[in-house]
């Protein structure tokens, strides 16, 4: 029987949605900051608890229903590099799972405020072509998310293409052994 656990899932949805000769690079790992507006209500609800009863249990029902949603958010939340695209779920009633391959992505942008600075997390904000917008909360690990990416889309391929037939080099053998290449231009 299967554990409940984060990573049990998104192993078994990597290795359902993993191609042949693709590999996960970054997977990310969420702050545990996700739980300060719930924590905030709780401490709120107690607070009002010790002045009005009722308001502090009303309070205190709405912070338990917010961790609830914190946990199931938490856990359907996830955000995966691998070495040919990006992987992106998201929701709880309805759960998108997006698929968008390198080519498809305008932009992988760090939001991040001043707690977010503080405490070392941000969302992730990846804009893919044709409107696509998906923002993943709260991730801890997202400057190295950010630092992978960019060193898989933005290396740069050194290609040399000699497009005019007129110029292209011609091999002249020196008696060093040694290939050089000159260029005959006409005049």
């Amino acid at each position: 029987m299967k554990s409940l656990t984060m990573s049990v899932s998104v192993q078994d949805l990597l290795d359902d949605i993993l191609i042949k000769d693709e590999d996960a690079l970054v997977i990310s790992d969420f702050h545990y900051m996700i739980y300060w507006p719930s924590v905030a209500v709780l401490v709120i609800a107690f607070l009002f608890a010790l002045v009005a009863i009722e308001l502090g249990a009303f309070l205190g029902l709405v912070g338990s229903i917010m961790i609830v949603h914190t946990i199931l958010k938490k856990h359907f939340l996830l955000l995966v590099l691998t070495n040919k695209r990006l992987l992106m779920r998201y929701g709880i009633l309805q759960t998108d799972l997006v698929d968008m391959p390198f080519d498809r992505v305008e932009s992988v942008e760090l939001e991040q405020m001043l707690p977010g600075h503080i405490f070392g997390y941000a969302v992730i904000a990846i804009m893919g072509t044709g409107q696509r917008l998906v923002r993943i909360p709260y991730v801890a690990n997202a400057r190295q998310f950010r630092r992978r990416y960019n060193e898989l889309t933005l290396n740069p391929v050194t290609k040399v293409e000699i497009t005019n037939p007129k110029t292209q080099p011609k091999p002249d053998v020196k008696t060093d052994n040694k290939e050089t290449f000159e260029i005959e231009e006409d005049e």
